[in-house]
This record gives structure tokens, sequence and C-alpha cells, in this order.
């Protein structure tokens, strides 16, 4: 919208502030072949030929150059050959000279001075004076000679009518064919003057047909079409940069409840983003929220998964660090154990090693020891917590190799005793891009969740994660979980219901 709004907002105040343009039009023929009773089409091609010329050459700096001196003019030629704009009408050999102005009065001016200069400067008009003089003085004279020697036949045969000898007949007639030859020559001689005169005034002729009138149109306001045009234009960038930014964004969105799968991964669900001044077991503190019952429904999917191989031993990693695994895998274990199903809750990821915190509890001996100390009791670090049917195997020491802990022999052995004394089995681990014992764990349990952090989640990185679980064949990745998802009342709406 703001890309729609702004465009044309901007083009309407500078299209309202601006200063209105006034036009002014003279119009020139060219040739004098509509003047003939039996135009001549190559003369009427040749001026149209010629009406071309002369529109382009009116924007040249010899017409300008003189036209600005002639109206002291403050411009450049090249100023003012911008101002001229010119149109041929081929069907009646017609050029005219537009100008536009901001001054409706210097306009016509200037249209008038462009046209004057044009006709002065063409071939016709520098013709030489004083033989176009010459040839009007001799056609008047013959006009005058031949008017007198009609009047003069007209006399004498008058008069024939009044002769009565023969003689008489005879020398009137003989002076009356006389003054016809006289006349003949005249009448001659004035036709030939006349078409003289007549070629040279060929299409090379230019002559104001129309002048512009004293006071120039203003140009009609194009508000509208302006401010449409910048509105589109807003409207495509906008649109532009919508597509290249979600063309170039590689972040993972929720989209909400009916989003069912992410990069051909399922989606399990989704938690919102905990305060924090909140404890992080959410289930136990605030059983009611919306968080609690999204782990809810997550423990509903992972149970739904595969029917025929029921999920029993449930590993928790996810592609970065501080994406909230620990969290998610701490909840849904106590949502587990709240449906009186004995849960042990492992906290394999022996970096951060958080679980214990959440639960209140000392850190002390946990799977490392268990997995070091062959004489041992693998179960002996197994602690009960303040949750019924919940207990937790802490990470313990450091390891100096924990990859190797968690490939060897005794850490199957260690599972299976788990498993034989607890229905389920839920591992928190490393993130997989950091540390190869996310894998190694993944192919020790019945099904891997992924969590993915809404806010900061990259489809390159969910990839890598599901590539790192899959490249040795294992078909036991359940699906994707999205962490920190901002909270709205439509989900709230969804986890109601």
């Amino acid at each position: 919208m703001l890309g729609i709004v702004i465009p044309m907002a901007v083009s309407y105040h500078f299209e309202s502030n601006y200063q209105p343009l006034y036009q002014a039009k003279v119009t020139l023929m060219v040739g004098t072949t509509i003047q003939s009773s039996e135009p001549d089409q190559r003369l009427i091609s040749m001026s149209n030929t010629l009406a071309r010329a002369y529109a382009e050459l009116v924007r040249r700096r010899p017409i300008t150059q003189a036209v600005i001196e002639r109206l002291d003019y403050h411009v450049s030629p090249e100023a003012l050959a911008t101002q001229i704009t010119t149109r041929v009408r081929t069907e009646a050999q017609l050029l005219e000279i537009i100008v536009t102005d901001l001054n409706p009065l210097s306009a016509p001016l200037i249209a008038n001075a462009l046209a004057d200069e044009l006709v002065r400067q063409s071939p016709g008009s520098r013709q030489d004076a004083a033989q176009r003089e010459f040839i009007g003085g001799q056609l008047e004279e013959l006009q005058s000679k031949i008017e007198k020697v009609e009047a003069s036949l007209m006399e004498r045969t008058g008069a024939l009518a009044d002769l009565s000898s023969a003689a008489e007949i005879a020398d009137a007639e003989e002076r009356i064919g006389a003054l016809e030859s006289v006349h003949v020559r005249y009448q001659s001689a004035y036709a030939s003057l006349l078409q003289s005169m007549m070629s040279d005034q060929g299409p090379n002729i230019l002559s104001i047909v129309e002048p512009a009138s004293p006071y120039g149109k203003p140009l009609p306001r194009k508000t509208v079409l302006i401010v449409g045009l910048a509105g589109l234009a807003g409207l495509a960038v906008a649109i532009g940069g919508v597509l290249l930014t979600e063309y170039a964004d590689d972040r993972l969105h929720w989209e909400g409840t009916h989003q069912k799968s992410v990069l051909g991964l399922p989606v399990l669900g989704a938690i919102a983003r905990i305060s924090g001044d909140d404890s992080p077991l959410v289930f136990k503190t605030r059983p009611g929220s919306p968080e609690a019952e999204s782990i809810r429904n997550i423990r509903t999917s992972i149970q739904l998964c595969d029917v025929s191989h029921p999920v029993r031993v449930l590993l928790a990693t996810s592609p970065n660090p501080d994406d909230g695994k620990s969290m998610m895998i701490a909840n849904l274990a106590l949502s587990i154990a709240a449906m009186g199903q004995k849960t042990i809750l492992i906290d394999a990821d022996f970096r951060k090693r958080q679980l214990h915190r959440f639960f209140q509890i000392s850190d002390g001996r946990g799977l490392v020891d268990a997995l070091s100390d062959d004489d041992a009791d693998p179960l002996a670090a197994v602690q009960e917590t303040s949750v019924p049917n919940l207990s937790l195997l802490r990470a313990g020491r450091p390891p100096l190799d924990s990859a190797s802990l968690l490939a060897s022999a005794r850490f199957s052995e260690l599972l299976a005793l788990i498993k034989d004394r607890f229905e389920w089995v839920l591992m928190d681990s490393p993130p997989l891009l950091a540390l190869p014992d996310a894998a190694i764990l993944a192919g020790k349990v019945d099904g891997t969740l992924i969590l993915i952090d809404a806010e900061t989640a990259r489809k390159r990185t969910l990839l890598r994660a599901k590539s790192a679980l899959t490249a040795q064949g294992r078909d036991n990745l359940l699906g994707v979980v999205f962490n920190r998802v901002r909270s709205s009342h439509k989900h709230d709406h969804d986890y109601y219901y």
C-alpha cells in the first residue's frame, strides 16, 4: 500500500505545484500546387518532402538564433529548439510550427517569428526583388496595352456599319486585322511573362496560411493520468520488491496450524515464545496455558506417527544451538508422565547439561559416568524427579570424547536396560550441525524430532540437518517442531479447540 500511496502523493504534489504551459501554433503552406487548376503529383510529392525538411530546419541554429536576436529572447538556441515541435500535414502540404512556453504572450510571438524567419530564409523569398518588380511592371504595361487594343478593336468594328464604299470598308478591315495581330502578340507576351513568374514560384515557396493567435492556449493538465501512472509504477515496484524479498528470503516461517509440512518433513506442532520470567517447564507451572496445550498436541502427533511401530525411544535435536530443544523435550516428558506412563529423560547434551537445572536437581553422576565406569551399576545414576512417573539421567561430568562414548556397545547395553524399565525414553542431544553426537544417537532411537526456531531458522540449515540424519539411510525422522512462534488470538483459538 505504501508503494502505491507514496508515489501517488509525491507525483500529485509536484504536478499541483507545476507551472502551467502554453502553446501557440502557426501554419505555413509549402509550394503553390494548390493554386493550380491541374496540380502536378510530382510537385505535390516534392512539396511534402520540402515540408519535412523545413520542419527540421526550423529547430536549427540559423533560424533559432535569428529569432532570439529579433525578439531579444534571453535563451540559447538549443534551449529554444526544445520548445519547438512541428507537424507536417501531407494531405494539404501544410507545415505546423508549435511553440510551448511558460508565458502565454511569448508563445505566439516566438511562433510567428519562427514562421517569418523561415519564410525569409527560404529560396522563394530570396528571389531577386528587382526582377520580380520588372516582370510585374511589364505585366501591368502589357495589360494596359491589351485593354487599349481591345477598345480600339471594338470602336473600329462598330464603325464598319457606317461605311458605304468598298475602298473604305477594305481599309477599315485592314486596320482591324492589324489591331488583332497586335492584340495576339500582346496576349502571347503577357502569358509568357506570367508563366515565367509562376514557374519561379514552384514547390519551394513558403507562405503563412494561419498565424498564431495573440494569446497562447494552456496545455491541459494530466494530473489524473500522471498520478495513476505513478501509482501503477509504485505497485509494480512494490510487487517486484515483495517477490524479490520472498525469493531471497531463506527463513522458515510458521504459517499456522494448517501447515502440514516444510521442506518435505511433517510439521508436528508449534510452541509459542515463552517469556524469560516464566519457568521453562510450562507444562508443570501453567498446565492450562496455550503452550502446554501445544505440548500435548506434539505428544499426540508423535503417538500417531506410525501406529504399527510405536515410538518409545525419542531423540530431540536442532540444527543450531539455543533453538530450545531442551525445553521442548523436558515439557514433552512431563506431558507423557502425566498420562501415567513411566518416563525417563536422558541428558545426552554433554556441553550444555541443563536438564537437571529445569528440575532443580544438583549436578552429579550421570550418563558419562555410567558409560566410563565399567564396574558401576549403569542405572545407579538414574534419579527420580518431583514429578510422578518421571526420572532423569543427568549428563554427568564433561567427557573427552563424547562421540566414542555414544557409539560404544556399553551405551547400547545401557539403552536396552533403560527400555526394559521405562515405557518412554526421551533424550536431549547437541545441535546437529555442531557435533556428530546427534547423528550417532539418531541411529539408536525409534524416532527423531528436529526443533527449529521460527524466528531464526533457515531453509539451508534445516536441509543440512535433514541430510545429516538421513545420510546413512535412517528413516526414523518423525518431523519438525517450530519453537518461539509469535502468539496471536488466532493461535489461542486454535489451541483452545
